[in-house]
Parts: C-alpha cells; structure tokens; sequence
C-alpha cells in the first residue's frame, strides 16, 4: 500500500481507497514506448494507440478515465511532433486516434 495515498498498485490496476481503479505505472516508467528517429510501422505506431487507449477504458474508473486519455494525449502528442520532423506528414490514423479519445 502506498502509504501517502492509501492506494494499492495491483498489476495494471491502481486501486484507489475509494474501491475506483486507475492504470498503474512503475515509478520507473519513462513514458518512451518507441524512439522517434527508428523507422516503427506506422501500423505499430497507431496499434500502440489504440492499445493504449482501450486499456484505459477497460481499467479506468469513470472518475478517472479522463485524466488518463489526456496522459495518453500528451505522451502521444510529444511522439508525433518529434516524429513528424522525420516524415513528410503526420498520419490521419494518429491524429484520428488522438482526436477521438478525448
């Protein structure tokens, strides 16, 4: 149990002391899920997406689905602008993705 919250990281799952759920990441987690200069599928670019974005809905409380497709939003946002620099243009798919989330 973390004492300063009271929560308790199960897997995946943050429990909350209020019985809601949450996605649980180490402290350790550096919100890098590919390097921007490597030459990733961009079909892997948008499964990461909508991985991501369909773990939230399936862990998340109501409470707290919001907070997590926004931290997916910035973590993605951030990819895509670097990675635009290497590509010509940024994909509809990961635009879509990200648009249709929130």
């Amino acid at each position: 149990v973390d004492t300063l919250d009271d929560t308790l990281p199960f897997l995946d799952i943050l429990l909350h002391p209020d019985l809601s759920n949450s996605v649980y990441r180490k402290p350790t987690h550096t919100e890098s899920y590919t390097h921007y200069s490597t030459s990733t599928p961009q079909s892997t670019e948008d499964s990461l997406i909508r991985l991501l974005t369909r773990c939230a809905y399936d862990i998340c409380s109501p409470q707290h689905l919001q907070h997590e497709l926004q931290h997916i939003h910035m973590d993605f946002h951030i990819f895509i602008t670097r990675n635009s620099a290497n590509r010509s243009a940024t994909s509809c798919n990961d635009t879509y993705f990200l648009q249709h989330a929130l």
